[in-house]
């Protein structure tokens, strides 16, 4: 036997057998699919707004799954994008360990068809004028051609308030349809404010 400051080795417990415990951790997992035809969407990015620091995943190309894991208890809020949908927002409540199944329904945006208004902007002698023709206000905005009095804007397909303003002329406001099929047609006289 070997003593060691009077304590022989025979004495010291034998070494206990260190277990390594790995500690599972919770997941999010759910498929993102297409609000009006409940179509899988493959390819939406799913990022976390709070807490921010997990990195995004992107859902299957073709089955549209998603899959988050190694997430600890607590509250997510996260936000689902692809391009050609609406952003959405999504939250999920984690306990221990659990798996959390959350399935994401996002919405197409439509497409949007343009059409073209467009015309000449004279005085009533004919004479062209420098013209701001403006849109539903704020929507779109143009002006003429000084040398022609012509203008064009590109619009959505349906009803706007045209408005067109030239100094020294009164203003001249008009609804109008825009039709995809060919250019809407506008030509605008403006009269001389009076003296």
């Amino acid at each position: 036997l070997t003593y060691v400051f009077g304590v022989s080795y025979t004495d010291l417990p034998k070494r206990a057998r260190v277990k390594r415990v790995v500690k599972k951790l919770a997941q999010i997992r759910g498929i993102v699919t297409e609000e009006a035809t409940q179509t899988p969407v493959g390819g939406a990015v799913i990022s976390f707004v709070d807490p921010p620091d997990i990195p995004a995943v992107a859902s299957d190309p073709e089955k549209g799954t998603y899959l988050v894991q190694n997430l600890k208890p607590g509250t997510y809020s996260m936000k689902i994008e692809r391009p050609g949908y609406h952003p959405q927002n999504a939250e999920a409540v984690i306990k221990a360990t659990e798996t959390v199944d959350l399935d994401i329904q996002i919405a197409k945006i439509p497409d949007i068809v343009l059409g073209t208004l467009e015309g000449r902007v004279e005085d009533p002698n004919g004479n062209p004028l420098v013209a701001v023709i403006t849109v539903d206000r704020d929507r779109g905005r143009t002006g003429t051609s000084p040398a022609t009095g012509l203008y064009s804007i590109a619009l959505e397909e349906g009803d706007h308030s045209v408005l067109a303003e030239s100094q020294g002329f009164k203003p001249f406001t008009k609804d109008v349809t825009i039709q995809p099929e060919k250019p809407t047609q506008l030509n605008i006289v403006l009269e001389p404010k009076e003296k």
